[in-house]
């Protein structure tokens, strides 16, 4: 015990005079620096979370953004916008009724193509066949409806050869089974629903 009193005088006197600092001191510090290193950690890691979070948010949305506006397999496009697009034009005084024309355009027998090509040709196909159609008709409203059927807005009055020239062009994407086009061409009345007129055509 004398001894054990001696050694805690001493070490509190050289503490004092600043020749030694505790153990105890070094044993706070040192459990401070790993909390601090333990929270930086921790605050790095919840907020690369957030990010990864944000980031997965936001892509997300431009694919919902995208399914709602465009075609998946040609990336025309979809009916939805044609539609919602129409509706706006034509209450500009640039849309003439009596020239402007819905066409509604049809790829005959195609179920030909997937059957011998397979679907994923098919689709091939189908998105050559998309950028063919805006090649033919630039500068208006082009989409796909639905499985082989796409959708144009005609502006002028040169649609006949437009059409034609098109389903030479079509019938070259497979020269084999020779694809071709049957086309609706309807011209929207006044006040007239544009799904009822796409119908029509």
């Amino acid at each position: 015990i004398k001894n054990a009193d001696a050694a805690r005088a001493s070490l509190s006197a050289s503490y004092s005079n600043g020749d030694i600092v505790p153990y105890t001191y070094y044993a706070f510090r040192d459990g401070d620096e790993v909390n601090y290193i333990t929270f930086l950690v921790s605050l790095t890691m919840i907020c690369i979370s957030i990010y990864h979070q944000r980031f997965n948010e936001a892509i997300k949305n431009e694919e919902l953004e995208f399914i709602a506006h465009f075609d998946e397999v040609t990336k025309l496009h979809n009916s939805q916008h044609f539609v919602h697009a129409l509706n706006e034009y034509k209450e500009s005084p640039n849309y003439r009724y009596d020239v402007n024309a819905i066409l509604f355009i049809n790829v005959i027998n195609f179920k030909t193509i997937n059957d011998q090509r397979g679907f994923y040709k098919g689709n091939e196909i189908l998105k050559e066949i998309g950028h063919l159609i805006e090649k033919h008709f630039p500068n208006t409203l082009v989409s796909r409806q639905s499985d082989d059927h796409f959708l144009v807005l005609s502006i002028d009055n040169d649609v006949m050869n437009k059409i034609n020239d098109l389903n030479e062009e079509i019938k070259k994407v497979d020269e084999e089974i020779k694809p071709e086009i049957r086309v609706g061409l309807y011209h929207l009345k006044e006040k007239e629903d544009v799904y009822r007129a796409i119908d029509k055509a």
